[in-house]
């Protein structure tokens, strides 16, 4: 049960979208504490939320990165977007109310359970994938389209540059990871390699060069908490980080976050996604590039030589194998 205060704060936000409030229930995320509350009012339960700034562009105020993701909402309900719960709006015509400089929203309560080891579930979550990468196609302005997962690679090449800095002090710190690390870091090193040369061939330039003509949202969070399944369908939520963006990336992402590197669930994700959107073989190629970088190792090295914690390094260690397998699942999958 939420804090009294709590209940006065959102009766006023739940008056303001026409809804009397009667109860409200906090719930926790992985990240932090109140990240949701379930809002049950005289006209069913909802979802209250405080939008999350961690993919605020450097470019957008708080106030323009808000009415942008809603504006991207919108779309996606004028196009019809299945795979997304209804959002409400305020009596005034807006989704969101600014109280005290923080933006709360409104949404339908997604009843259901989580993704389970179902051949079915992937498949679903790689139509609602490719549903959301194609549906809203000729409403979306190919002017401010950037090349988006040329400016991801970017980012990655620095990433790796640190990463190659980084490995040699990694013997001079007491971690946990160390070992690991001298076991190998220079697999990580090949890995890189190996995935910039894909990037590299003509095939995939061509794909990278024509990306600003195809415009395509991303939901940009896709993973297992944010996904439940209930008998009218698979449903994405947590649309925070909404935004036009690399789908190429997207799904090695998704890939990475939902399938525990397996490799029944990497080729349902897939197949349900070219159900909806078939990829080219230079695609397929960039997908497996992107899939194959060492993010996660590359992340635990600048926490350790930050002193940050390593609570993601237990995960990077016990599925190593995993994943190097599924690297030769995804390669197998871009030569067909």
């Amino acid at each position: 049960m939420a804090h009294l205060y709590h209940k006065v704060w959102f009766k006023d936000i739940a008056n303001r979208y026409g809804l009397r409030l009667r109860r409200i229930k906090t719930y926790d995320s992985l990240y932090r504490k109140n990240a949701v509350y379930r809002a049950s009012t005289d006209k069913g339960k909802f979802l209250i939320k405080a939008m999350n700034f961690r993919t605020l562009e450097k470019n957008l105020t708080r106030e323009q990165h808000v009415n942008r993701v809603f504006f991207y909402i919108k779309k996606l309900k004028d196009c019809k977007y299945p795979n997304f719960p209804n959002w409400l709006t305020t009596s005034s015509g807006t989704y969101y109310v600014n109280k005290y400089g923080r933006h709360y929203y409104m949404a339908e309560w997604i009843r259901g359970r989580g993704m389970q080891d179902d051949v079915q579930d992937y498949e679903a979550l790689g139509r609602a994938l490719a549903n959301l990468h194609t549906i809203c196609k000729d409403h979306l302005s190919s002017r401010s389209m950037s090349y988006f997962t040329k400016r991801q690679i970017n980012l990655f090449k620095l990433e790796d540059r640190l990463y190659r800095l980084r490995l040699p002090n990694i013997q001079k710190k007491k971690t946990i990871a160390k070992r690991w690390f001298e076991k190998h870091g220079e697999r990580c090193r090949a890995l890189a390699d190996e995935a910039w040369d894909m990037l590299g061939t003509s095939e995939v330039k061509k794909i990278l060069s024509k990306e600003k003509n195809h415009p395509a949202l991303i939901h940009g969070d896709v993973t297992i908490p944010n996904i439940v399944v209930n008998p009218n369908g698979l449903f994405l939520i947590d649309w925070d980080s909404l935004r036009m963006g690399s789908t190429y990336y997207e799904i090695a992402k998704t890939l990475s976050n939902t399938t525990f590197y397996k490799p029944v669930q990497i080729s349902a994700l897939l197949r349900g996604y070219e159900e909806i959107n078939p990829l080219k073989s230079a695609e397929r190629l960039l997908i497996s590039a992107l899939f194959r970088l060492p993010r996660e190792a590359w992340c635990e090295v600048r926490n350790i030589i930050l002193g940050r914690s390593q609570r993601g390094f237990h995960v990077l260690e016990q599925t190593w194998d995993e994943r190097l397998n599924a690297i030769q699942i995804l390669d197998e999958w871009a030569r067909k």
